[in-house]
């Protein structure tokens, strides 16, 4: 048995794992692999987290309570009382999983908190020129759910790791829900290769991947997509429909579905917030909403190594300089009308450094810098390790900045 706990507990000589580390590894790609049975402090979770934990099964994860009582949204019957042993001092495991000690493969497998979608899709043969103008129609020709224009289409991305992209995708996409509680919201997860919205949010399933499974039996509408969609933790909007990138071991490499999942939403939902992924040349659905958006909003840091990767990125989305792909075929050009959509943000911003002022005035001209962030490490930390996403509902700077981004 491993107890997993935010202190250790007094009297119990198992191993001991911290809640912290526990969900960083239980809600990575990787999972958290373990043979023993985990014995989880119930008052150090919150309702979303319990919730994916125990439709694991009493044989893999157990639930305990140092005080003898339990919270309301949890099941009384799953928590052991444990109020006879004393809470102790903050453990401090490595963040490294535990050891795996012994056992076959299948034993390991059928011990996973998580088990991700295997297999990879097959590429359908598509026309690029053919597939950017069936998405461009959609922008025009659709008609929200509301009875409107088609969908407002927002492409947050980046070129280099490390930046904040998916957290501001996510804060702008909370602050935009908030404010507009009667749209229709859809926030995909387009870092196809290595997505992270579902560990930012606390929900690792089900992702498109079971989309996929449908959609290559002919179900390909709307409403069967829709039942892949997950929605965010307690505090975050309802309104919201988050679909998450499958896991980096089965990426779907099928243009025809991509651009079946992106016309979906353009057609059902009034905004629709892509977090694409940091290849934007090779992969082609990922260009393709670049190219469709209504708005870009790129994020950078202020170190040497972000803001060299931002500018050779506004370059190639402008077609100034070259973006070849793989094949040799220069993905972006003039033509494509990116300059006017394109948006910068800067994180890490120090207030009062030259240095960060000299940044700020030189990434301005080469497109609009819509917001700018200081070190916020612990508002994102609250938000994304105990789904705190209203930590700052009361910060008007912020909120300002954010409504800038998704104006």
């Amino acid at each position: 048995m491993i107890i997993v706990s935010r202190n250790a507990v007094k009297g119990r000589n198992e191993r001991h794992l911290s809640y912290d580390d526990f969900v960083r590894q239980a809600f990575s790609e990787e999972g958290l692999d373990v043979n023993d049975k985990l014995m989880i402090n119930i008052h150090d979770m919150n309702e979303d987290v319990y919730m994916d934990c125990a439709e694991a099964g009493d044989e893999q994860i157990g639930f305990f309570s140092l005080t003898g009582a339990c919270p309301n949204w949890c099941d009384p019957a799953r928590i052991q009382d444990w109020s006879t042993y004393a809470a102790g001092q903050p453990t401090s495991q490595p963040v490294a999983a535990p050891s795996v000690g012994g056992g076959n493969q299948e034993a390991k497998q059928a011990s996973r908190i998580e088990i991700p979608d295997m297999g990879f899709g097959v590429q359908d043969e598509v026309d690029s020129g053919d597939m950017e103008k069936e998405i461009k129609s959609l922008l025009v020709d659709s008609t929200s759910s509301s009875g409107g224009q088609g969908a407002k289409v927002f492409v947050f991305g980046s070129s280099k790791g490390g930046t904040g992209k998916t957290f501001t995708a996510i804060i702008s996409t909370y602050r935009y829900a908030k404010t507009h509680p009667h749209q229709k919201i859809a926030l995909i997860d387009f870092d196809i290769i290595d997505g992270q919205v579902g560990i930012s949010i606390h929900k690792v399933q089900p992702t498109i991947r079971k989309y996929y499974t449908e959609y290559q039996k002919g179900y390909k509408d709307f409403r069967t997509m829709r039942e892949f969609c997950v929605h965010g933790p307690k505090a975050f909007p309802q309104n919201v429909d988050f679909y998450l990138a499958p896991s980096n071991n089965s990426r779907i490499n099928d243009d025809a579905f991509w651009l079946n999942v992106i016309s979906n939403c353009i057609e059902n939902y009034d905004v629709v917030v892509f977090d694409t992924g940091i290849d934007y040349v090779n992969l082609r659905p990922i260009s393709y909403v670049y190219k469709c958006a209504d708005k870009i909003i790129l994020i950078t840091t202020t170190s040497i190594k972000s803001v060299n990767s931002v500018t050779k990125q506004i370059g190639r989305l402008k077609g100034e300089i070259s973006s070849k792909d793989e094949q040799g075929r220069n993905v972006f050009s003039p033509d494509d009308e990116i300059a006017p959509h394109l948006n910068i943000v800067i994180t890490q911003m120090l207030p009062g450094n030259p240095m960060n002022k000299t940044i700020y005035n030189m990434l301005s001209e080469q497109a609009n810098v819509v917001a700018t962030f200081g070190v916020i490490t612990d508002s994102v930390q609250r938000a994304e390790f105990y789904s705190e996403w209203d930590v700052f509902d009361k910060n008007q700077k912020v909120n300002a900045a954010l409504d800038q981004i998704m104006s």
